[in-house]
């Protein structure tokens, strides 16, 4: 290899590395998904054989197709709009499903009987889900027709945007980008400076051994099937005999790197007659194998392993099992085959067979390998039932089964069944590539669970006992749910022996001992304390659980005691402080099997049965364990439904162990063991706001609803009797009563935060006067969490209180210094001292930055900043600030910290892979080399970020910045200032002249505020969900589903509403010493100010900190810090969060009446409901029983509509405060649809002080939801505002957020004539005619036809107007030419695009017509046409370069355009083609034209290009002659005979 190619190859490999760098973002969940594809614009759609396209895109995903609308007659060089949105709303998704779900793009010409195929493309939807934001945006990506022999020749380009959406993702809108931003660089769905490359797949599928027999005469018909791309390739079907099947062929699959689409899967079948059978499938990575072969070059043949369900079963569990091999349970067989990839400019897709050279060198692959197998099955705990189960483990072909077991009771069998040693002869070459070890539990002969893994990981002829959790079979169907599946111990040892010869197994420890036939019995104690946050299984939304460990033995009546715990009813989260005692059976105490912990809920009905909670699988390696009668102290386990690790985790269970060796007993008995931890007095104190939004159990709405706080949920049944409950008095009315009450009670805790109770607290309704009492819902206080929590932040505040103190201190001591050097810099100015603060700019501006800006308080640049670069830490810096400040500076930055750590990540996994250390190091530094150069290439660019920054600097800490304006001279306007940047402010409303003051712009977060912790960092409340319902002891349905958990157990669980209040939880002795502490360091902070104020104006720090609670004092605060230029410390926060408690428990007790204002810009994301696909929207909002209702403005076909409204409530706080922000879907002939709603608190937001602090509300993304799924349904962009009713409305007046109203114009087109152009009939001419639109099939214009031209050339003068808007979703103007037929279709010609958004924009700020003419186009036109040159004829008209099909030169069209505002068209009226009024400018009839004749030969000369009419003259005279020969041949001839007589 040449040293360029292996430069090139080493580039490709540190491009390859520089891919897998890239971060994944988010995990694939369980549950509903919304798969969201914006349809946006194609180009240069070409297909072969047709000259124009009729463009319909079909998108499939999930088994289901949709399609857009029909674009007709598309040009190849034309380009067209259709701004459709397509939406997929799978429900209850397997991770795998996401993993293995594609989209698949194909964009189709419409023909009569068949589409065609113009070209497709796919993507995963993990790949989309894995994105930034699980989105791409705006992309264009290269289509390609797989059918085609060339795979890599692009045929279109289509540009989208896509979405993959679950359940807590947060919606991200996906628009068009349209207008003067928008260009004609064509950005591809690949990484920045990543190159395409195109490579060829070759799967060479040589034989398969071992198939199932699938026939009834025990043979298989078997044929290899792959579906990519849209496109199926079958082999060719074989018949099985002895065991093998011969194909000899290969598939060959086009990919091009890097890869969106990266799974493939390969399917066996068997054919039958009616319907083939299949027999089981492989899957590729196609990115590793791609990487593989460019690090290797080498393309070993290896045996591929198929997977798939049992035979003779169906259902949709089979076809998971065959589709998806990685969750199969059966091994199907294997096929010898060999992956080769090759680097291919033009790439295939088809079947080939595979050359005698190549089957020639595969011939050693089908010598076996030898191996030695060892393995041993021990017992089985949890079983099923109580069958005398066996055990097979199975290796490919190779099986073991166990006998019945030895002993066998209560789901425990015992084999303790050694296998003799196994001779395994298989064509496996590894064990890396062997077929995974399958273990089955067989009831009889049927496989009715089992566990299956990698053969690698029993390499070690010295294997440990392991214990495994069972998979149920949910294809064979006999045990139904996971949790029965139960668990085995085995152990098994795979020695490669033609490699490493054989094995001594009598001198290996695992396999030297003696085997017993019956187990030791292990005495062990279970010291259960306590469980938190396990499921409901009744449906008031609690359950009454108790647990019962595992036994081997099912006690009788009068031993129940001994393995369960006593009932604790209605608490989900019970104590219990109980010790269990049973025993378990192991050979050794290292192979003792897990401790598990049933949890049951228990029912006392006559005909029910205790539900089955949940189940805690202990390893006792894992536990606190103690060896004899010490109690050991306990430690938290996960509660899950089965045994697996992969399952979800339904709650938390504390507890320890004490075991014996087999044959002792425990010392102290079983009743003397107390287990109480440390405990003492705390005062707990319930601050009761209310309870809102409560949604009545029955068909009467909520009368009086009353709160009963269940102490004894606090201590564990033995001791909670000894207290009484406590409950609230039913006075407030309605569904959300305000119930503005303290609870106040003592209580004995645990002080160790190990253990945290929780208060289990019930909500009634009182109705008809307290007869009735229904249970409306419950929810839960974790007094312990906040125990604790409140001690945390005693000791936050407390650090937070000395390092203000400190910093104070360093400005008291250089005040006087910094003073002096300030002076002294303000009188040199020395121009090198301005070039050297020019380099530390950079940095200064980061930190800097990140101090100034606090929300909502406007900060100017103080001569003291520099004081707060040494005083201020890192943790006083929000986050989200950081990082967008630094993106701001510059998108593109060196090469960072984690950058370099994956570049040294890559050296560590060469390293394992025992690479040569130099081609490491070469490819190491390749990477370096590449980042070091993006670096030189943007290091202008960051300066003059920087500079840009400069001016951004007076937006920082600023929600609203107006706009500046200039004058353009080019225009005679006043033009807006750059704005600032898009990634921080929208800009709402316009300024209809430059001095309006009405546009602004607004600090906007993609997300809600209270999700926002610079904004709202705290809840000024501890808010409870009220829960009702189970999720536990339910059927899944039968007429229709219930919806599932994240376990998959039916649940009927929901939220009926929230309880709001304050809770404290104090130890009393510890909060005088903290209150001792507090005080002393406030009078500190107190003295450190006004030390402060002392040293810089000689004068004391006045200020009443009493009046801090109220915006008046708190603004006053903030001023007087600015002066002293520690406003950057946060002093004021500080102070107002110390006060915060004492002042809401105030607040509360106050009632206030405000004006609510809801300002609403738009709504993005919205699905359809409308069964084509569609979604009419319109808004309504509902606060404190009022509604407004926006019905009659709803938006037709709008996914994305605008709304821009402000709306008003009055409200009164505390009081209702849920504002209810919902989307409806109009429907005229039946009932509207709800779309979703979003719901505000906003009595969080009256009572937060930081809300509270902010002049002007930011901007905030609201997600929609709905009630049916826990995904997005769409998302509304916000602001809020709540006005005092004592304070002066009348001076906040409300905003102007009207946009800016479309602007009419009418684009005066005159197509002038054409030149160049192909003639397309076989006389040599064309009958011309022009074609001009915007958007494909709306108001597409056509000129008349120049009949016969023979010279390319035709005269039009013909006018054409077109009606548009600004701002519009499309502005590009598409010319084509077509040669008209009378007797067949038109033939297309040519075709070119203009972008006219310019010119439309300028038209649109002069309120003046735009002219397209040389002047304009020379002085600001030209740069922004992406590189397209128009060549003008004179100062007005200019040429357009035309394109044919083949992107050759079609001709030219020379036009004059100009874009009318409406108004000037209509005082200024020209008409179309010719007709009056014809002015701007005059159109002359065309010339050239045929003109009528009765003179023949005119006609002729007229219809007749002159190369075919000399051809026809030539003709006539030949036929002349011919027929003068034909007259005189008997003349001639007689004369000849007559000559030859006479």
């Amino acid at each position: 290899m040449s040293e360029e190619n292996k430069e090139e190859e080493e580039q490709e490999l540190a491009e390859m590395d520089i891919i897998d760098q890239e971060h994944e973002v988010g995990v694939i969940k369980k549950g509903d998904y919304l798969i969201h594809i914006l349809i946006q614009e194609a180009r240069n759609l070409r297909m072969k054989g047709s000259d124009t396209v009729d463009a319909i895109l079909e998108i499939s995903s999930l088994g289901k197709k949709k399609y857009t609308t029909v674009k007709e007659d598309i040009g190849p060089n034309a380009s067209v709009h259709w701004g459709e949105h397509i939406f997929f709303e799978p429900k209850a998704l397997k991770p795998r499903d996401i993993q293995n779900g594609r989209i698949l793009i194909k964009i189709l010409d419409q023909q009569m009987f068949k589409n065609a195929v113009v070209g497709t493309y796919e993507m995963d939807l993990s790949y989309i889900y894995f994105q930034e934001k699980h989105a791409v945006f705006n992309q264009w990506i290269g289509i390609s027709n797989p059918n085609t022999e060339n795979f890599n020749e692009i045929t279109g380009y289509l540009k989208i945007s896509a979405s993959v959406i679950g359940q807590g993702d947060e919606q991200i809108p996906l628009t068009d980008d349209y207008g003067l931003d928008r260009t004609d660089k064509e950005v591809m769905l690949l990484p920045p400076s990543i190159s395409v490359q195109y490579y060829q797949l070759k799967f060479r599928l040589l034989k398969a051994q071992n198939l199932p027999k699938m026939d009834t005469f025990g043979s298989c018909d078997a044929f290899v099937k792959v579906k990519y791309l849209g496109k199926t390739i079958k082999t060719s079907v074989v018949t099985q005999k002895k065991d093998q099947v011969f194909w000899g062929q290969e598939i060959w699959v086009p990919v091009h790197y890097p890869l969106v689409s990266s799974r493939l899967v390969m399917s066996v079948y068997d054919s039958d007659t009616a319907n083939d059978d299949i027999v089981g499938s492989m899957s590729f990575e196609l990115h590793n194998i791609l990487k593989e072969a460019r690090r290797n070059q080498e393309f070993p043949w290896y045996w591929k392993d198929i997977y798939g369900s049992p035979t003779d079963v169906s259902g949709k569990h089979t076809n998971e099992m065959n589709s998806v091999p990685e969750y199969a349970s059966h091994w199907r067989g294997r096929i010898l085959m060999q992956v080769v990839c090759e680097k291919e400019n033009k790439p295939e897709m088809k079947l080939s067979h595979i050359s005698d050279e190549v089957i020639n060198e595969a011939r050693d692959k089908f010598d076996n390998w030898r191996y030695e197998v060892k393995a041993e099955v021990c017992q089985g705990i949890c079983l099923p039932g109580d069958e005398k189960y066996k055990v097979k483990i199975k290796i490919g072909e190779l099986e073991m089964e166990t006998k019945k077991p030895k002993k066998r009771t209560n789901g425990f069998c015992y084999w303790n069944h050694r296998f003799e040693e196994k001779i395994y002869e298989c064509p496996y070459r590894s064990l890396e590539t062997m077929a995974d070890v399958i273990v089955y539990l067989m009831d009889g002969d049927d496989p009715i669970c089992y566990y299956r893994c990698k053969a690698s990981e029993f390499s070690n002829p010295n294997a440990d006992m392991r214990w495994v959790a069972l998979i149920n079979d949910k294809s064979v169907g006999q045990v139904s749910e996971s949790h029965k599946a139960g668990m085995i111990s085995f152990r098994l040892s795979i020695h490669d022996q033609t490699n490493n010869g054989d094995v001594d197994w009598d001198f290996v420890p695992a396999w030297s001992m003696d085997l017993s036939d019956d187990p030791d019995k292990y005495p062990i104690r279970c010291h259960i304390y306590q469980c938190k946050e396990l499921p409901a299984s009744d449906d008031n939304g609690t359950s009454d659980p108790y647990i019962k460990v595992w036994s081997p033995f099912e006690p009788k009546d009068s031993q129940k005691e001994i393995v369960s715990t006593e009932i604790v009813h209605d608490n989900n989260n019970p104590i219990f402080y109980e010790t269990v005692q049973t025993f378990f059976y192991s050979v050794d105490i290292d192979w003792a099997p897990p401790v598990v912990l049933d949890i049951f809920d228990h029912d006392s009905g006559a005909f029910d049965s205790d539900d089955f909670i949940g189940r805690a699988t202990i390893n006792l390696q894992d536990a606190a364990v103690s060896q004899g009668d010490e109690v050991p102290r306990p430690r938290w386990h996960p509660v899950k439904l089965g045994f697996t690790e992969d399952e979800p985790e339904m709650g938390q269970i504390l507890v320890s162990f004490s075991v014996l060796d087999p044959g002792y007993q425990f010392s102290q008995s079983l009743y003397d063991i107390v287990l109480r931890p440390t405990c003492e007095e705390y005062e707990i104190t319930i601050n009761v706001l209310g309870l809102r939004d409560l949604e009545s159990p029955g068909i009467l709405p909520i009368r009086k609803a009353f709160i009963k706080f269940i102490l004894r949920s606090l201590l564990p049944p033995s001791r909670a009797h000894a207290i009484e409950n406590i409950q609230t008095q039913p006075s407030a009315t309605g569904a959300n009563p305000t119930i503005s009450t303290v609870i106040k009670f003592t209580i004995y805790l645990p002080s160790d935060p190990l253990y945290c109770p929780s208060l289990t607290c019930g909500v009634y309704d009182y109705i008809f006067k307290g007869v009735s009492q229904p249970l409306v819902g419950n929810f839960v206080i974790p007094i312990g969490d906040l125990q604790h929590l409140q001690e945390d932040l005693f000791q936050k505040e407390d650090q937070n209180t000395l390092r203000i103190i400190k910093s104070l201190d360093q400005l008291i001591n250089r005040a006087g210094t910094v003073k002096a050097q300030l002076e002294e810099e303000k009188n040199e100015g020395e121009i090198e001292a301005q070039r050297e603060e020019e380099v530390q700019q950079e940095e200064m501006y980061r930190n800097d930055m990140k101090q100034r800006m606090e929300l909502g308080v406007e900060k100017s640049i103080s001569p003291r900043e520099e004081l707060k670069e040494e005083i201020v830490s890192a943790d006083d810096i929000e986050l989200g600030l950081q990082d967008r400040i630094r993106e701001a500076i510059s998108k593109e930055d060196a090469p960072s910290v984690a950058e370099n750590q994956n570049a040294l990540n890559i050296v560590k996994n060469n390293d394992e892979e025992k690479e040569d250390v130099a081609d490491i190091k070469g490819r190491l530094q390749k990477i370096i080399d590449y980042k070091e150069a993006k670096k030189q290439r943007t290091k202008h660019k960051r300066l003059e970020a920087l500079r840009k920054m400069t001016k951004m600097m007076k937006n920082i800490g600023k929600n609203v910045v107006y706009p500046t304006y200039h004058f353009d001279d080019r225009l005679k306007i006043h033009r807006e200032d750059p704005p600032p940047s898009k990634d921080v402010f929208l800009a709402v409303g316009y300024d209809p002249k430059f001095d309006s003051k009405q546009k602004h712009y607004r600090r906007f977060y993609e997300d809600e505020l209270e999700n926002i912790k610079e904004v709202i960092p705290n809840s000024p409340f501890q808010s409870f969900p009220v829960m009702r319902g189970q999720s536990r002891g339910l059927s899944k349905g039968f007429f229709w589903k219930r919806d599932t958990d994240e376990a998959g157990q039916a649940t009927t669980i929901k939220q009926v509403g929230e309880f709001k209040g304050i809770v404290s939880v104090i130890n009393k002795d510890r909060e005088e010493g903290f209150n001792v502490v507090k005080e002393t360091r406030i009078t500190i902070l107190k003295q450190s100010l006004n030390d402060l104020s002392q040293k810089l104006f000689q004068e004391d720090f006045d200020f009443d900190y009493n009046t801090i609670v109220t915006a008046e004092g708190k603004e006053t605060f903030r001023a007087k810090l600015k002066q002293l230029g520690c406003d950057n410390l946060q002093i004021e926060r500080h102070f107002t969060q110390m006060n915060c408690q004492a002042e809401l428990a105030r607040l509360m007790m106050i009632r206030t009446n405000c004006l609510v204002r809801i300002y609403i810009l738009d709504a993005d994301e919205l699905p359809p409901k409308d069964s084509g696909g569609s979604v009419d929207p319109y808004l309504k909002l509902k606060l404190n029983g009022e509604v407004i209702s926006d019905r009659d403005n709803y938006k037709e076909s709008n996914h994305n509509p605008d709304i821009y409204k402000m709306f008003e409530f009055m409200s009164e706080f505390p009081g209702c405060s849920s504002l209810k922000i919902q989307m409806w879907d109009y429907d005229l002939a039946f009932g509207d649809d709800f779309i979703g709603e979003t719901v505000v608190d906003l009595e969080d937001r009256f009572f937060s002080p930081e809300w509270q602090s902010i002049k002007n509300k930011p901007i905030e993304y609201r997600q929609l939801y709905h009630k049916s799924t826990k995904v997005s349904q769409g998302v509304i962009k916000c602001w809020i505002e709540i006005l005092p009713s004592e304070s002066n409305v009348k001076e906040h007046i409300p905003w102007n957020i009207s946009p800016r109203p479309n602007t009419d114009f009418v684009i005066r087109l005159v197509i002038w004539e054409t030149k160049d152009i192909k003639t397309m009939d076989w006389e040599g001419t064309s009958d011309i005619y022009c074609r001009a639109f915007f958007i494909a099939n709306d108001k597409d214009k056509r000129t008349d036809t120049h009949y016969r031209s023979m010279d390319g050339k035709g005269s039009f003068n013909y006018r054409m107007l077109f009606n548009v808007q600004n701002p519009s979703q499309y502005q590009r103007l598409n010319l084509q030419v077509w040669d008209a037929d009378l007797f067949s279709g038109n033939d297309f010609i040519a075709d070119a695009s203009l972008n006219l958004a310019l010119p439309i924009e300028d038209a649109t700020l002069t309120d003046k017509p735009i002219h397209l003419n040389k002047k304009y186009y020379e002085s600001f036109l030209k740069e922004y046409m992406g590189g397209q040159e128009l060549k003008y004829h004179d100062d007005d008209s200019f040429w357009v370069d035309m394109k044919n099909r083949e992107g050759e030169e079609g001709g030219k069209m020379r036009v004059q355009i100009t874009v009318a505002p409406k108004e000037y068209h209509e005082t200024n009226k020209n008409a179309e083609a010719r007709t009056e009024p014809n002015h701007s400018p005059y159109l002359p009839p065309p010339v050239g034209r045929i003109k009528f004749s009765w003179n023949p030969w005119t006609m002729l000369n007229q219809c007749v290009a002159p190369d075919v009419r000399n051809k026809i003259l030539c003709a006539i005279c030949i036929i002349l002659c011919i027929l003068i020969i034909i007259l005189l041949l008997p003349t001639i001839i007689s004369n000849v005979i007559t000559g030859l007589i006479f």
